[in-house]
């Protein structure tokens, strides 16, 4: 019985530490891609949606969210310091979340972007990180 209430108590724990960090990485991002008044940004475990009010989420818009959005508040600092490490995939979507972009390694990517010489190079570097996602993919 005991060691029944010590592991109800340890997930309890995990599941409180869990959410605490879920709901960081979400407020980050909602203050981060504001200027794209999503409907929604969600998280499930290592993913992240943003769901955007866009019939469609065209390559430009993609890359300005990517690029002006999230990985500019890492580049800036204005995120906090554990943002997106636990997150390995971001997915923007059009309002109906059926299609749209998922960059894998979001942290990783936009770190590499950054260091990138030129935009043209951290482009590329984010291209070679996303893939075409519809909700069939999921």
């Amino acid at each position: 019985m005991k060691s029944l209430k010590m592991g109800l108590l340890a997930t309890a724990l995990f599941s409180s530490h869990y959410a605490a960090a879920q709901s960081s990485d979400v407020q980050a991002l909602q203050n981060e891609v504001k200027m794209w008044q999503p409907i929604n940004i969600q998280q499930q475990k290592t993913i992240i949606t943003i769901t955007l009010n866009e019939n469609q989420i065209t390559p430009q818009i993609y890359h300005a969210v990517i690029s002006d959005g999230i990985c500019s508040g890492i580049w800036l600092h204005s995120t906090p310091d554990d943002f997106l490490k636990s997150i390995k995939e971001i997915r923007v979507l059009n309002k109906h979340s059926y299609q749209g972009y998922a960059l894998t390694d979001p942290l990783a990517t936009c770190n590499e972007m950054g260091m990138a010489q030129d935009e043209n190079d951290g482009k590329t570097f984010m291209l070679s990180h996303s893939r075409l996602f519809t909700n069939k993919d999921s």
